[in-house]
């Protein structure tokens, strides 16, 4: 008999959630002159400079950011709710939680010229994150994973393990790159009304607001080339050939199979990096004759989730599930 697996992001789960159980301002200090006010935001303190007709400089002022938490319970409270809402709106057999684990992944060990997620470095945590996690794992044994995983990597993982046994794999979360796991059902508890939504082999990308968004393997080749400015990594940072996100979405969009996708990314890594060429990691490594191939393999890594726990987000074995093979040309 099929089973019903739910597959719930904690990481999303207890962050959103304890963020939500607290008020947020930030101080602003004039330094010339010492007087301080509290406003909603930054931008907030922008504005009522500018209605009063007064230029912004950055170095007349000091920002500190402030958190008013509310009471533990009440973050609690908001995320018992929102499991209860999650296991209402599929019914599932079994829920299983799953946490990230502090320190680098196999991501933050890549040789990027630019460190993996580094914009999270200096971010403010939610007051009751730590709190939160505990509450996941006491009330809904939550697990959690090996530091060498991203949690996104193991729902993955999960899901097609599900997937394999003849069962429903369900993953619950608002991150963009579960939206690469074909066959697989998702439950975004940001859209109303909750319904589950399983992505398609091919899918496709399109631009929400300021945000490129898509699913199925023409996003997962988008995001191996065009990056992801939240995980602070970008395919052509190192190319001298001029490309952009608008360009990428056109290129893939209008593939029609599988195949036809990963052979326009292969097509567009030999236009960016023609010949070989030298550079610094983040870490200070030279590497040396670096190529349109190292390039290709290195950003596909920071892209794809894994898939089994055998899995080395190789594109080469990916891509010979397709038929297509990296010097067919």
């Amino acid at each position: 008999m099929t089973r019903r697996i739910l597959l719930v992001d904690g990481d999303l789960m207890v962050y959103r959630n304890a963020a939500a159980a607290e008020e947020r301002k930030v101080l602003v200090t004039h330094l010339s002159s010492g007087r301080e006010k509290e406003f909603d935001t930054r931008t907030a303190f922008k504005k009522f400079l500018s209605d009063k007709g007064f230029p912004y400089d950055s170095a007349h002022y000091k920002f500190e950011d402030l958190q008013y938490p509310l009471p533990l319970f009440i973050a609690h409270k908001i995320i018992d709710n929102m499991m209860a809402k999650l296991e209402e709106a599929v019914w599932p057999d079994e829920t299983r939680v799953y946490l990230g684990k502090s320190g680098g992944t196999h991501r933050h060990s890549l040789p990027l010229p630019s460190p993996y997620k580094a914009n999270r470095q200096d971010s403010i945590k939610p007051h009751h994150l730590e709190n939160c996690k505990s509450h996941l794992i006491q009330k809904y044994n939550a697990v959690t994973c090996e530091a060498w995983y991203e949690t996104d990597d193991v729902l993955t993982i999960e899901a097609y393990a599900e997937l394999r046994k003849g069962n429903s794999p369900i993953i619950a979360t608002i991150d963009k790159d579960a939206y690469q796991t074909v066959g697989v059902d998702i439950l975004n508890w940001n859209v109303e009304p909750l319904a589950v939504h399983r992505i398609p082999a091919l899918g496709e990308i399109y631009q929400d607001k300021a945000q490129w968004k898509g699913e199925g393997i023409k996003f997962l080749c988008f995001q191996a080339i065009a990056g992801d400015n939240t995980d602070t990594y970008c395919g052509y940072d190192l190319s001298k050939v001029k490309t952009g996100p608008t360009k990428l979405a056109k290129l893939f969009n209008e593939t029609a199979t599988e195949a036809e996708c990963l052979r326009a990314l292969i097509r567009e890594y030999k236009r960016l990096y023609p010949d070989p060429f030298d550079y610094i990691t983040h870490t200070g490594q030279e590497i040396v004759g670096a190529t349109w191939k190292d390039m290709l393999k290195l950003y596909w890594k920071c892209a794809y989730m894994l898939r089994s726990w055998a899995d080395k987000g190789d594109f080469e074995e990916f891509a010979l599930h397709y038929g297509v093979r990296l010097d067919e040309d």
